[in-house]
């Protein structure tokens, strides 16, 4: 039962009851109407919060953005650029366009870190390995093809 419907019940019982019980019982029927509902809707809504939660735990933290299904997320790395790169530094993009919706998604996701065109001490190297750009990693991470530079 819905607690609308339940609400809707309890009242109406208590406006018949109201005409029969006392003027100093009716209080009883005030309370009754409000805690009756409350009473039956909790255990379905615990139930669905409690579902919710357990799917949110096991849900990625990382997921595809809805309106760029054109380019593949990468989880993976979204979370070793997380895990790795400290909180306010930037980090480059090495064949990889500033202006796409997948990047800003990107950028979105692990910020506070900046994107920038500019040379940085952290670089995302999208679809090859970074030796492929010029670059001579201090540490090298890889997420599929796509990697995680540390200079």
């Amino acid at each position: 039962m819905s607690t609308a419907a339940a609400t809707a019940v309890a009242f109406a019982v208590a406006v018949v009851l109201s005409f029969f019980a006392p003027r100093r019982l009716r209080w009883l029927l005030v309370v009754a109407v409000l805690v009756v509902p409350i009473a039956l809707g909790t255990p379905r809504f615990v139930r669905m919060e409690r579902s919710e939660a357990a799917a949110s735990a096991a849900a990625s933290p990382y997921s595809t953005p809805p309106p760029f299904k054109w380019r593949l997320a990468n989880p993976a790395l979204l979370a070793g650029i997380v895990e790795h790169v400290p909180a306010h530094d930037s980090v480059s993009i090495m064949k990889g366009n500033l202006e796409t919706g997948w990047v800003r998604w990107l950028a979105y996701s692990i910020a506070p870190r900046q994107l920038t065109e500019d040379r940085a001490h952290w670089t995302i190297v999208f679809g090859g390995p970074p030796t492929d750009g010029g670059l001579h990693p201090t540490h090298a991470w890889a997420y599929g093809q796509d990697w995680l530079v540390e200079h």
